[in-house]
């Protein structure tokens, strides 16, 4: 990785810099997360499995009534 920073042009270093930083910031969010003994909520599944169209699936997704 450090070879390839050192031939890209600061402004890209610096977007790779930022993105890199967003995963850690990520994977220390859940570790923390992995962490905590905490009691989730049971959810209903929706009935009838995986949608057959996208506005069905989107409906769902968005909890559309």
């Amino acid at each position: 990785m450090d070879k390839l920073q050192k031939t890209l042009p600061i402004h890209d270093r610096q977007k790779i810099d930022q993105y890199l930083e967003a995963i850690r910031d990520a994977e220390r969010r859940i570790a923390i997360a992995e962490k905590q003994n905490v009691e989730l909520p049971q959810m209903e599944r929706p009935a009838g499995g995986i949608p057959d169209t996208f506005a069905e699936h989107a409906r769902l997704m968005f909890d559309y009534n």
